[in-house]
């Protein structure tokens, strides 16, 4: 793709996730080829829309930016037009104690973590296109999700978790309800990966391309359980956290 497709690419996706608005899939020229021209639209349409950075979601091998708007705290009031139909994903996250800036040497994982405080989350997904599901798992929509910000849509942050390092994190239950329901099943041991393990790479990943973590930014790093939102969902987190969110209409 020419840099002129790149920015048209941006353009249409910006102005869906601004608007709130439903579009067709991109085709022809417009549509990223490989994943660094995927990459490549990302950081355009986080240029193009202009807010702050204040969080990142990693989903497998997906990335993406979580923006101010919609990094919010618990007990969380959800916008119906946003998050109606999004897809709720409770699972734990860190926030950045201080900066982990762009460098040539690696991170490594006791260096990570001393920036960091685990906390409590709800990541929220979904996608402005119209028509059938993105499935990451095909690699042409893999590329048009990360694109698009990699479905992100917002993060609910919950409770801080002290004295994290001293816990086996996979180890921790995590209860997900929607709507006052039974408890969603969570995610198979094998799809789940140690959040910490994440956080570093997800940090020597943006060094390579020239960016750093901030101090405040909020990381959401994979989920232990996922359901559609309805109109209430609660997950708790052992004994030591509970959070909430709730969809309001206009």
């Amino acid at each position: 793709m020419t840099p002129s497709q790149i920015t048209q690419a941006a353009e249409i996706l910006a102005k869906a996730q601004l608007e709130h608005k439903r579009i067709e899939r991109l085709s022809g020229e417009l549509r990223p080829q490989d994943r660094k021209t995927a990459v490549a639209i990302q950081d355009e349409l986080a240029r193009l829309i202009g807010h702050k950075v204040v969080g990142w979601k990693v989903g497998g091998e997906l990335v993406g930016r979580v923006f101010q708007p919609n990094l919010l705290k618990s007990p969380a009031e959800l916008p119906e037009k946003i998050y109606g139909n999004a897809i709720v994903e409770a699972e734990l996250g860190f926030r950045m104690l201080s900066d982990l800036p762009a460098r040539s040497a690696v991170y490594n994982a006791d260096e990570v973590a001393e920036h960091a405080m685990l906390v409590s989350a709800f990541e929220l997904g979904g996608t402005h296109f119209s028509g059938e599901k993105i499935d990451p798992q095909i690699e042409t929509d893999f590329l048009l999700a990360y694109a698009a910000n990699s479905l992100q849509l917002g993060v609910v942050v919950g409770d801080e978790i002290k004295d994290w390092r001293e816990m086996s994190l996979l180890d921790m239950k995590i209860e997900l309800t929607i709507d006052g329901g039974s408890p969603v099943p969570g995610l198979p041991d094998e799809l789940r990966r140690e959040p910490l393990d994440v956080l570093v790479l997800l940090a020597n990943d943006l060094s390579q391309r020239g960016i750093g973590l901030e101090a405040g930014q909020v990381v959401v790093l994979g989920a232990a359980a996922i359901a559609p939102m309805g109109k209430k969902a609660i997950a708790t987190f052992g004994e030591l956290s509970r959070i909430e969110a709730r969809i309001t209409s206009p």
